[in-house]
């Protein structure tokens, strides 16, 4: 995936640097069904999209060859990659079930022809004097035992996630105690305290959880983001503000900015407002709706000539009509029009309120000018301005 970041392949549009760093930060959380997957705002965002990311045979050829090769040069054993391969390809067989390995299938197809590549190409590599390598085996099965012994602890966590999914937070309690007792220093127990309490409004106790979950990992987001929600309900802004930005830090999400866009608005501070709000915009669901309402409440106030199209005609009665149209996606509630117009050497001004104007929505007012019997439709000269406009 770096490589192909590097490389530009169907990416170059994207800063390379952003989608680097974004690949790093969040594929993880991409390629699961983490609840944040579809939140992450920004330019992590971007690099979320690499690891769904289809590419053409070159591009992965590209990438096998300079992975290989990096591979080799870090002292690594790069038959492995071809053992890689070798496995994508039995488990793409006969497959039938749609999980995140099958999605990563998909944009990135196993093929025979692709591992015969690698072969040819390991075996490059050996002639240049690459032999041997780290595997890493035993370093590997000393990583993974303490995660072999505490694998209890984390089974009661998961049983304690999916309880709360089917809202059964007592039992998920009882669950989660079970693990914390088991293992206590992992950050994540702690965290999914500080959640549970959080859905209960007990944001001193959640606050209390958070603070052991950072005081053993304080380089995740999740913890931040909990503690800055708990003290805004507090009404502690500062505090929260610090903590939601921190969180942001780590990673964007449109929890964190829609949170820092309302408080922002409370301070006053439009323009910032706006910013988070249009950041939030961008994710699915409640929280993305709630955003794009936010914004378009501030941005319809504050460029209102954005959102409604307007012009003037001469009916058949000589009347002079204003026509308003909503470019919004939302109603417009009440906005202010004026007509300036020349007929001959006069100058007249007409303002029009309009009310409630849905989204897609067009309408004829009268201005209350009326040409005189003399005077001909063309000779009149005349602009419609928008001078404000408001959204509930």
């Amino acid at each position: 995936e770096v490589v192909h970041a590097a490389a530009s392949h169907g990416a170059q549009s994207m800063e390379r640097g952003v989608l680097l760093q974004g690949a790093l930060a969040v594929t993880a959380i991409a390629a699961s069904d983490n609840a944040y997957a579809g939140a992450i705002v920004g330019g992590a965002s971007l690099g979320a999209q690499l690891i769904s990311q289809s590419y053409g045979r070159e591009a992965e050829r590209e990438a096998d060859l300079y992975g290989t090769r990096y591979l080799a040069e870090a002292g690594y054993d790069p038959a492995a990659a071809v053992q890689l391969q070798e496995t994508f390809v039995r488990l793409s067989e006969g497959r039938t079930s749609q999980g995140w390995l099958q999605g990563l299938f998909a944009s990135h197809p196993p093929s025979v022809e692709r591992v015969q590549n690698n072969r040819e190409l390991v075996a490059q590599l050996r002639a240049e004097g690459y032999t041997g390598g780290e595997q890493g085996e035993q370093r590997y099965q000393q990583q993974m035992a303490f995660l072999r012994e505490t694998k209890p602890a984390y089974d009661a966590f998961d049983e304690a996630m999916t309880l709360i999914r089917d809202d059964r937070v007592e039992d998920a309690q009882q669950k989660l105690d079970e693990a914390i007792a088991m293992l206590p220093q992992e950050a994540r127990f702690h965290g999914l305290n500080g959640d549970i309490a959080l859905m209960q409004r007990r944001y001193s106790a959640a606050i209390d959880h958070y603070n052991s979950a950072l005081a053993r990992d304080d380089a995740y987001f999740d913890y931040y983001l909990g503690r800055g929600l708990a003290h805004a309900r507090q009404g502690n802004r500062s505090r929260a503000q610090a903590d939601l930005q921190a969180s942001v830090d780590l990673l964007p999400t449109a929890l964190a900015m829609n949170e820092l866009g309302t408080m922002a608005l409370a301070d006053n501070n439009r323009n910032a407002a706006k910013q988070y709000f249009q950041q939030a915009a961008s994710a699915p669901g409640s929280i993305g709706e709630s955003a794009r309402s936010a914004f378009l409440r501030l941005d319809v106030a504050d460029n209102p000539a954005n959102y409604l199209q307007t012009s003037a005609y001469v009916s058949n009665d000589g009347r002079v009509m204003v026509r308003v149209g909503n470019a919004a996606p939302m109603t417009i509630t009440q906005a202010s029009v004026e007509l300036q117009a020349s007929v001959g050497r006069e100058r007249v001004r007409r303002v029009v309120d309009v009310r409630n104007l849905s989204a897609g929505d067009a309408r004829d007012y009268d201005s209350g000018l009326v040409l005189p019997a003399d005077v001909p439709p063309q000779a009149v000269q005349a602009q419609v301005l928008v001078r404000s406009a408001s959204v509930n």
